[in-house]
């Protein structure tokens, strides 16, 4: 009797197909002793506190443009986005990539804040979240249904020693520095349970920090990218480094970067002048960079000041068949198209640029950069917050048809225009799709994007891939757009004469 030889080819192959996790095992004793704060080096524990406490203002300037660039690479250097083409033309039940088989840890009677507690790799998280009533409440809460990514201990003296090198050492531990470590964990604690399968088929997860410093906005998020070489990666920096743990109270992993909450959407152009210093100086001079304001009031008497108005006349429309809403709530948004400065190059003629860029070109430039803000609703690859609140996860298997609606609002622009439609929201149009793990958006029918989910403190913003978005030009009555085709090519340049 010959026996076939499929298994033992298959066998190695299945096996190559598991992620390399480094396997930061987590407790498996339940029994296991509580670390003291006496163990720790409490000069070490004052320069921790000052990293923390003013990784937000330092670090940034270090750590974002890493992360921008990290992002994208994220397509080109795993090629996700061809495999996803091709995961999609197959048949079910494998059309949607699924993640990779996975030995869990056992259940554990114990908390998020026990866990964390009993870990040696995490020692220097518990002290900080030891000494904090909310993170120990937050963490400790038998009812709460959570998830945590605990930075490790080489995770904090990695963030320690990159800003010790490049900022010096500073002892300040006042309340004001306690409330900024908090505020940053807090951002790894995410609302709901997600093990691991579930973990890789979520593009963004909610945070239990706002997106604005306001009571009443939606969650911040964090993005998850499976990567075959390197893990789940979380905001393009972090690697999960450990399986998913189960507490009685919500799940627990390990990460090798601690995770800072996203910036400022200014500060992070500022930051990266290689790819958005045209979009940033266009920003500053039509006055727009006022828009990119993380107060809602704020942004409102700004938006009042520029002659705007938000998206309150056009209504984004929802999936119909994702009428589910997470929460209600009312807050701000900010959903931001990001041409990069290769795009610019790609749409215009060099003389076209810089009448744009001139006093009789203004007019031109600032409906251009309109077009590419969405204000009071946020765009995430698989969720939309909405001006009203809620808060609509866009489904997996279906194309999602979104129509935004933009801050460039319709105006006379030929004879024959009877100015029905002046006022409205010039729209864009999104289609959403998810190929399993994969998220892919598209804008106005044709316009790919090149890097989805780059967070901001507002909202969030997406990389447009190859060229600008050129708003839509009346003609007749005004009431039909015409679209150039050749705008849509690539090599195609404007010029001054099609402005």
């Amino acid at each position: 009797m010959k026996l076939p030889l499929w298994p033992l080819v298959a066998l190695p192959l299945s096996a190559a197909l598991v992620f390399p996790f480094h396997q930061n095992h987590l407790p498996k004793d339940d029994h296991s002793i509580t670390i003291d704060d006496e163990n720790i080096d409490s000069d070490l524990i004052n320069g921790i506190t000052t990293t923390l406490a003013t990784a937000l203002d330092h670090l940034t300037t270090d750590i974002w443009p890493t992360i921008v660039d990290n992002s994208f690479n994220y397509r080109s250097s795993d090629g996700l986005h061809h495999y996803a083409q091709q995961v999609s033309e197959l048949a079910p039940p494998f059309r949607h990539p699924s993640p990779p088989p996975y030995l869990r840890h056992p259940a554990s009677n114990k908390t998020l804040y026990d866990l964390i507690l009993s870990d040696p790799d995490t020692s220097l998280l518990a002290h900080f979240i030891r000494n904090d009533p909310h993170l120990t409440h937050l963490l400790n809460n038998t009812s709460a249904n959570l998830t945590f990514f605990a930075p490790t201990d080489a995770a904090i003296h990695k963030l320690h020693h990159h800003h010790h090198h490049h900022h010096g050492h500073n002892t300040n531990n006042n309340e004001d520095a306690h409330d900024r470590i908090r505020h940053i964990l807090t951002y790894h604690t995410v609302k709901g349970s997600y093990p691991i399968d579930k973990l890789f088929h979520s593009p963004t997860i909610p945070t239990h920090i706002p997106t604005e410093p306001n009571s009443n906005s939606l969650p911040q998020r964090i993005t998850v990218r499976p990567i075959i070489t390197r893990n789940l990666m979380l905001n393009f920096n972090s690697r999960v480094i450990s399986l998913d743990k189960h507490a009685s109270n919500g799940v627990l992993y390990h990460i090798d970067s601690v995770l800072l909450p996203p910036p400022a959407a200014l500060n992070l152009l500022d930051i990266v002048p290689l790819e958005f210093s045209t979009f940033t100086l266009a920003l500053y001079k039509t006055g727009l960079d006022r828009v990119l304001n993380t107060s809602i009031t704020s942004r409102n008497r700004n938006l009042q000041s520029l002659n705007l108005q938000d998206n309150d006349i056009r209504h984004t429309q929802l999936p119909k068949s994702s009428p589910h809403k997470e929460k209600e709530n009312k807050g701000g948004g900010l959903t931001l198209f990001l041409p990069t400065n290769s795009a610019f190059s790609a749409t215009f003629t060099p003389q076209a640029l810089a009448f744009l860029f001139s006093p009789e070109g203004s007019t031109y430039l600032s409906a251009i950069i309109k077009y590419h803000f969405v204000v009071g609703e946020t765009l995430y690859s698989d969720t939309l917050y909405t001006k009203h609140g809620d808060i609509v996860p866009l489904p997996s298997r279906d194309v999602s048809h979104l129509e935004m609606g933009s801050l460039l609002h319709g105006v006379r622009s030929h004879p024959s225009y009877d100015g029905s439609d002046e006022g409205k929201a010039e729209t864009l149009f999104i289609d959403a799709k998810r190929h399993g793990a994969y998220p892919f958006l598209r804008v106005n029918g044709y316009q790919g994007i090149k890097t989805m989910d780059l967070l901001s403190v507002e909202g969030n913003m997406h990389v447009l891939n190859e060229r600008v978005l050129v708003p839509p030009k009346r003609v007749g009555d005004g009431e039909k757009y015409a679209v150039d085709a050749r705008e849509r090519e690539d090599g195609y340049l404007m010029g001054v004469e099609e402005m």
